[in-house]
């Protein structure tokens, strides 16, 4: 473990926005996104769809040739006809669009929530773990002074070898003890880093700071 290193601080608060970056969120968002202009596209589909230039007239054109079984104009009285006749068709794909792009507003809501879940998840476990490798870090530190003092007891003939033993196995079960809460804040820090979606090398100092834990 002392090969390792940890972060110096991680935050036990931090603003919502750094969860934009998780890719489960920028997934959900994209996909809303997507949705939201295939309703645009579908209401666009519902009106006439034609070309004016400069050559068509109001002088050269009467409203009531566009339906002559001679003019040139009937492609474009067509154009603006279609929507018409196939309305029915055109709003049932709109409303269907509508209701994808509810479903993925759903499904992106649902994304937030759950990301926050976890995030808030692994913040009371930090919480959590700075607490328990602190509160291990002293029974550590009480264990070796207990042995020195045990140590200097039996050389002075004023405690027997049961007892030192008995020191010497308190301090091997604290010295294991601060080992099993440095290795779950390790691995509480790697979901922490998993939970934001963030790099391992991410700069936190770079951020807000938050309230933050050694």
């Amino acid at each position: 473990l002392d090969a390792l290193a940890l972060p110096p601080e991680l935050p036990l608060s931090l603003p919502s926005a750094w969860l934009r970056q998780r890719p489960d969120i920028e997934a959900a968002e994209a996909r809303l996104r997507a949705a939201n202009a295939a309703v645009g596209i579908a209401a666009a589909a519902r009106y006439p769809s034609v070309t004016l230039d400069a050559g068509w007239t109001a002088t050269g054109h009467s409203l009531g040739a566009l339906f002559d079984a001679g003019s040139d104009l009937r492609s474009l009285a067509a154009s603006l006809l279609a929507p018409v006749f196939d309305g029915g068709t055109l709003a049932a794909r709109q409303a269907a669009a509508v209701d994808a792009w509810a479903a993925q507003l759903a499904d992106y809501r649902a994304t937030v929530l759950q990301a926050f879940g976890q995030v808030a998840d692994v913040l009371d476990q930090a919480r959590d773990d700075a607490r328990l490798l602190e509160a291990q870090a002293q029974a550590l530190d009480a264990a070796a002074a207990t042995l020195e003092l045990t140590r200097e007891a039996y050389r002075a003939g004023r405690a027997s070898l049961l007892q030192l033993l008995d020191a010497q196995r308190q301090y091997q079960q604290a010295r294991l003890g601060r080992a099993r809460a440095l290795g779950q804040r390790f691995t509480d820090s790697a979901q922490w880093f998993i939970a934001m979606g963030a790099p391992a090398d991410a700069d936190l100092d770079a951020r807000s700071p938050g309230t933050r834990a050694p």
